[in-house]
This record gives structure tokens, sequence and C-alpha cells, in this order.
């Protein structure tokens, strides 16, 4: 937001707010030798419009008279300073309102490097000092600012002080000591991409996306979303409605997750991918989905036409008597690649373990979980175009359910090198192509998990650069990178 001049010869002076209940109020200090009126009308809340590359033509809207003195006095040129610095005062809202005065000064000595101090103090008593609350502190900060815009930070942060409360028969009192590192979210407009360290950024970046579905993020850190219901990203039925920028989990978690079940056709952190879109690098862990209507759903996405690639999906629940559900996605035309599921929980009408229905390409990927639906452990169907390569499942299910250890229908496309433990009913149930190869591990079968390992790496090839290992033959394999 702009605010108004701390000081009226002060050419650009600017008020905003970072962060939950933070004012900062900006002043900036460098030579003016123009008038800019695009700072004026947006200052002034008024319209503004400039055409041409340089900028020439411009068109402001200003109905203040205020505004036409303001911009007469930057083009006189009034004010000038030949300093480039940045000096920066907050305060603390929140803390102001516990009674807490906090007030903080930061000094951008460059681009890259800012100094900053905050400090609180308060001190009260009731009841004839019965009641007493005491504080001072003083906690200087180092923050390196980052990115090609220098938008978001890293800093290092040390915390010394006092207390001295009582609001009973005793009380305590000591000194803090303290320090950490400290992070912001943050977007940078110049490869639309937002760094986020928090569930409140996690919400500005969802906001931002579904408005433009170009927008990408990257998880700086862990998220915990404390069971709040997500609104799906990307929910329309068409190319141009689906999600088609980079979301990178950064090799983070996004856990107690609960995924709204709003969306006319695809539900999921994401309802669509678009070809061009990519989700990376994430676990989501503990993620919640309730489904009912003939609606597609998936953890991830409702349906994945762009990349899936080295994801997990841990401990989900899924819910419901209707519906179309995989764990990753409902309907995958895109790549899933080098993704797993561990400990779901499934519970419903129409179940594949990856996709429910696969028309693009599922490699390296695994299942692990209870069913009590109708459907396939990796995925329900396989139909034209559709290919699966070395994957493998490990899954129980409720008797009176019908699961396959791989796929249930194999319509077209192929299923090569995959392998299935368990207590599943088959590895294909209906094979139409003849192209279906699924093989049971352990129990009466022959075959141990090092053996399927190793027939997985064999039709992966080196190339792919990852492979399948397992420290003997009755566990499961991991998939670790070549060295």
């Amino acid at each position: 937001m702009y605010g108004s001049p701390l000081f009226h010869s002060d050419p650009v002076p600017v008020s905003s707010c970072h962060g939950t209940g933070t004012a900062d109020t900006t002043i900036n200090h460098h030579p003016v030798t123009a008038f800019d009126p695009e700072w004026i009308a947006r200052y002034y809340g008024l319209d503004w419009n400039a055409s041409g590359a340089d900028g020439s033509s411009v068109s402001v809207s200003v109905s203040d008279s205020m505004a036409k003195a303001e911009a007469e006095r930057l083009s006189a040129g009034k004010a000038a300073f030949s300093d480039s610095y940045t000096l920066s005062l907050r305060a603390n809202l929140l803390r102001w309102a516990t009674l807490t005065p906090d007030l903080g000064l930061e000094w951008r000595i460059s681009p890259s490097v800012g100094i900053m101090v905050n400090g609180s103090w308060t001190s009260w008593t009731s009841n004839d000092n019965a009641r007493r609350y005491a504080l001072w502190e003083v906690a200087p900060e180092v923050r390196w600012y980052l990115g090609e815009k220098k938008a978001w930070y890293v800093g290092a942060m040390f915390k010394a002080g006092q207390f001295n409360y009582k609001f009973s028969g005793t009380g305590k009192q000591g000194d803090l000591l303290g320090g950490g590192i400290t992070l912001k979210d943050t977007y940078d407009q110049a490869t639309k991409t937002y760094y986020v360290y928090t569930a409140d950024g996690l919400d500005d970046w969802a906001t931002r996306a579904n408005e433009d579905l170009t927008v990408s993020c990257i998880l700086m850190d862990d998220i915990d979303y404390n069971d709040k219901e997500w609104t799906t990203i990307g929910t329309g039925n068409t190319s141009i409605e689906s999600y088609s920028g980079t979301f990178d989990g950064g090799g983070h978690t996004i856990r107690n997750i609960k995924i709204k079940n709003d969306a006319t056709y695809y539900n999921g952190l994401f309802g669509r991918i678009a070809g061009g879109g990519t989700v990376k690098n994430l676990t989501v862990e503990n993620a919640n989905l309730t489904t009912s209507g003939t609606k597609n759903y998936g953890i991830i996405a409702g349906r994945n036409d762009g990349t899936i690639e080295n994801c997990v999906v841990s401990s989900c629940r899924i819910t419901g008597n209707s519906g179309y559900v995989g764990c990753f996605s409902s309907e995958n035309r895109g790549r899933i690649s080098r993704c797993r599921v561990d400990d779901a929980k499934v519970s419903c009408y129409s179940f594949g373990g990856i996709v429910w229905m696969n028309l693009g390409l599922i490699e390296a990927s695994s299942f692990q979980g209870h069913i009590v639906a109708d459907g396939g452990a990796l995925a329900e169907t396989n139909s034209i175009g559709g290919t699966i390569i070395a994957c493998w499942t490990d899954a129980t299910h409720q008797e009176g359910k019908t699961v396959a250890g791989i796929v249930w229908y194999l319509y077209g496309g192929s299923v090569t090198a995959c392998y299935y433990g368990g207590d599943m009913d088959a590895g294909i149930l209906e094979d139409n192509t003849g192209n279906g190869d699924a093989t049971k591990v352990g129990g009466s079968s022959f075959w141990t998990w090092k053996e399927a390992a190793d027939l997985m790496n064999n039709e992966l090839g080196l190339d792919f650069g990852w492979h399948w290992q397992t420290d003997n033959g009755y566990t499961p394999p991991t998939l670790v990178p070549n060295n």
C-alpha cells in the first residue's frame, strides 16, 4: 500500500506492511531528476496508464487537487538527495495490543545487506503490586536479501533482555538470551515465483495462483497446515483453466491439510495440471480427502497432463462412497515419475493407488497401504497410450473388495516389469492386450524383492539415473540415485 509522506521534502516516501501485525514505514533517499506520475497516481489511489517503450505517453486520471500540487512540486525538483540508503521504522501492532510496545529500525546499507534492531519494553503492576509484568528485550539482526529483485531474505538474529512477572503468590524473573534464523515469504516478480516458509505464505501463493495459473512456488521450509481446508488450484475442465506453473517442494513437507471438495470436475491440491505444469520434490503428509459425486480426486491433482516427479503422499486418509480416486491423481495423461505412497488408508468407491486411470507414463513408483475399495493398488485402469514401468505395490485390502496388485483393467497400453506383494487377488485382473507383466513377490511365489529390484532396474536402465535398492530379499525396495 502507499501512504502519506513522513516529511514534506521527501521525494518518494513509501508505507508498506510485511507479516502479521507488523507495519513498516520506509524512507527512500535518492536523487530525483524527473517527476514520477505513476507514484503520484498510486499514492492517491488514482488510475494510471502508460504507453510507448520509453513511457513518454502517460495518462493519469486526477480528481484530487492535492495530487496535482504534489506532481508540480516533484516536477520542479525541489528535493533531491545524494545519499543512497533506506531506513525502515517498524512496529508490531499485535505486541502493542498486548501492552508490550515494540519498535524496530532497519538500515539497508546495500541492496543485499540490512542491519536491524528491534526493541520491546513494558512494566505494569496491579492490586498493590500483587500482580506484576515487566519486560525489556533488544534483538539485533543481520539480513541477507536474495533473488534478482532482492525481495526475500535470510537473517541471523540475537536477542537479550530481562523479565519479571508475578500473577499469583509466586512469580518468576530472569534473563532472556536467544538467537535464530529468520525467513520471509515473498514474491519475485521477475520470475513470477513465491518463496514460501509459512502456511500464510502458502495461502498468499494459492490466492495469486488461482488468479494467474502460471505463478510458481518454491517451499523453503516444512509447513503445518493445521487441518485447515485447502481450496483447489486450477479447477477448470480445459487446459487454459489448468495450472501451468512449477510447484517445487524443495524436499519439504506440507502436513495436516484437508482437501476441500468444491470443484466441479477435478479436486486436489491442484484440480488439473496443464501440459506445461510441474509438481516436484514435495511430500504431503496426513492429508484428508472426502469424496462425493462423480468427480475426479487426487491428493496432488484431480487430473495430470503435465509432470509429477519425486513426490511422496504419506499417511493420507481418503473416504467417501463415490467418485474416482487416485492418491496422486485420478487421471494421468502426463508423466508421473519417482513417486510413492506410504501408509495410505483408503475407503471409497473406485480407487487406484497412484492414479485411477492412466493414459500417460508412470515409472519407478510405489504404493503401500490398506484399501477398502474396488480397484488396483497401482491403477484401476490402464488405457490406450498408458505405460507403467518398473513399479511395485505392497498392500492389503478388506475382504469382499476386489483389488489387483497392479492394474484391474488393462484395456490398452502396457505394464512392464511390475511387482506386487500383500494379499492382492492378482497382478492384473483383466488383460485385453496381452501386454501385462505383473509378478507376485513373496508368499507362495518364488520371487524375492531383491530379484524384483534387479529386474526393475534392468528395465529402467543406467540412463534413468535412479535404481531400486533393498537390503534383503524380504523388504520392498527404495529408490535411490545412482552413484
